[in-house]
């Protein structure tokens, strides 16, 4: 896989090996989305750095909310969901993470 990063998030292309043993020491909150460009199921990983409420959206292009993934209360750690992309048509989305006010974006690929 491959590490990739830029100012709208980080995600990672591949298998995460102990990844979720490994809690950020920066401070900022963390989601990984992979496979990177998907066809189906995408798995999402997050961190979060302390019990609090997490929602996490998913954005098309145009900026319209396509999905809520996930609105509710989270311990600290890393948590995983997934996102069904095959009904979506083939392009960019943004899987965006709210951590108690703290956001970060992850983009992916959609394709067929």
């Amino acid at each position: 896989g491959e590490l990739l990063a830029e100012n709208i998030g980080l995600w990672y292309e591949g298998e995460l090996p102990g990844i979720s043993n490994l809690p950020p020491n920066d401070g900022n909150i963390l989601i990984n989305a992979y496979p990177n460009p998907s066809k189906e199921e995408v798995i999402v990983d997050f961190y979060v750095d302390q019990k609090s409420q997490v929602k996490i959206n998913i954005f098309d292009m145009r900026g319209i909310n396509r999905e809520i993934l996930v609105d509710g209360i989270y311990n600290e750690g890393w948590h995983k969901t997934t996102w069904n992309s095959s009904k979506y048509d083939i392009g960019i989305y943004f899987i965006d993470l709210n951590v108690g006010g703290k956001k970060t974006t992850a983009k992916m690929n959609v394709g067929r």
